[in-house]
């Protein structure tokens, strides 16, 4: 019986994949390594997703069909498409001991259904692994270092916005022209006695202040801002790690009338923000 392959097509848009291939692109490629081999293929598949975690939906529907006898091979780019961790990786070397995949091609190789073959296939997900987590934890210290400098590694709150001619990794938060001064007037307004409530009726049907999208300004956002620190200069980093920086922006308001805010939402009924008695990082 003549073996039947499937195609398979991955990428993500983490940073684990940035130098990858399109998925157009990769189906081009791989049904060229199909014709020079004389390939008999069963289906394409095409899917966006990270393969560091499990779960991704065509992958796992592939296999499936796989152990239902529909194909017993796999044409791919590269082995980091079928796995960055190892429970996907482990389940086609399984699939393979059991004798359902027989070949795996890529752009100049294959691998077959052998020990030695395997062994090097395991080794190869393995560095995929390895190459992803490493990536992981460089992002984060990434992410640290530019907490350190003052920067918070986060979209920008309302009343900011990420300078976007700076690489990605290094954005700095700076002043919106347009909302900053209808944010801090939320902040001021309540400072001088007026009732919460009052004022995000205002400021969303009267001042027309939207949200970071452009969409409607609810209610959530805008009590979930006005107990920000961030707003007066302080910043948490990771989020609940008890880690606090002096931010390099510019603040909108002051510690003490951030506080005066804090006893004006505790009135209201609302939970007044954590004490902020602690040492910068």
């Amino acid at each position: 019986m003549t073996n039947k392959y499937f195609i398979y097509c991955r990428k993500s848009s983490e940073q684990e994949d940035r130098q990858v291939l399109s998925l157009d692109s990769q189906e081009c490629e791989l049904l060229k390594v199909v014709k020079a081999n004389n390939l008999s293929v069963a289906g394409i598949y095409k899917e966006s997703g990270s393969a560091h975690v499990i779960g991704r939906k065509m992958f796992n529907d592939m296999l499936t069909r796989i152990e239902n006898g529909e194909a017993q091979g796999l044409v791919v780019w590269d082995e980091s498409r079928i796995a960055r961790n190892s429970l996907d990786g482990g389940k086609v070397i399984y699939m393979m001991d059991l004798g359902q995949i027989s070949e795996i091609y890529k752009p100049g190789k294959m691998y077959k259904n052998t020990p030695d073959d395997k062994s090097w296939l395991s080794m190869v997900f393995m560095m995929s692994k390895k190459e992803s987590d490493d990536k992981g934890v460089n992002a984060k210290r990434g992410m640290t270092d530019k907490a350190k400098l003052g920067w918070m590694p986060s979209a920008a709150p309302l009343g900011y916005k990420n300078t976007p001619m700076l690489k990605k990794d290094y954005k700095e938060m700076v002043v919106d022209e347009e909302k900053f001064p209808l944010v801090k007037r939320l902040f001021t307004e309540i400072i001088s006695g007026k009732q919460p409530c009052q004022v995000y009726k205002e400021a969303s049907k009267i001042w027309k202040l939207t949200s970071q999208l452009g969409t409607i300004f609810s209610k959530s956002t805008f009590y979930n801002l006005l107990t920000k620190p961030f707003y007066y200069g302080e910043f948490e980093w990771p989020k609940g790690s008890g880690n606090w920086y002096k931010g390099a922006h510019k603040p909108m308001i002051t510690r003490d009338e951030f506080d005066l805010i804090q006893k004006a939402l505790g009135k209201m009924g609302r939970p007044i923000a954590h004490s902020h008695d602690f040492d910068l990082t």
